[in-house]
């Protein structure tokens, strides 16, 4: 196994009793820089999930789970969060010039049933207010 795979085999559950495994996965950042030749009204994307609960057949980023070595089919049973995500969004802030436009969730929908208890996008927002760039939900 690869490191994220590894890291992602290694991270302890974090439900139980569901059918949808929760699982934190650590992460250096949460701010990506999307190049793009389509001219997207943004240059940097948050994606505070890998997996997406609602499991969107067409979902294009199903593929992602291979990075993790695991198959697509579990892409809805296997949900990583991101921790720490909103002091992470907070020290990558710093780094960006004023007016800089991110978009939240362009990978996996934001706001997953998980969101009532883990509320990392919602301070991640909470963390753009409080600077000058604008935030951009898909």
């Amino acid at each position: 196994m690869t490191g994220l795979a590894r890291t992602a085999a290694e991270a302890p559950l974090d439900s139980s009793g569901c059918l949808t495994e929760y699982r934190p996965l650590t992460s250096r950042t949460i701010l990506n820089k999307v190049t793009s030749n389509r001219g997207l009204p943004f240059s940097h994307a948050i994606n505070p999930y890998r997996g997406c609960e609602f499991g969107c057949r067409y979902c294009y980023a199903r593929y992602t789970h291979e990075f993790l070595e695991l198959g697509t089919e579990e892409f809805e049973r296997k949900i990583y969060f991101k921790q720490n995500a909103a002091w992470l969004l907070e020290q990558e802030l710093r780094r960006l010039k004023p007016g800089t436009e991110i978009a939240i969730g362009t990978a996996t929908d934001p706001y997953q049933p998980l969101e009532k208890n883990s509320r990392s996008p919602a301070r991640c927002s909470r963390s753009l207010r409080g600077r000058a760039v604008s935030g951009w939900e898909s």
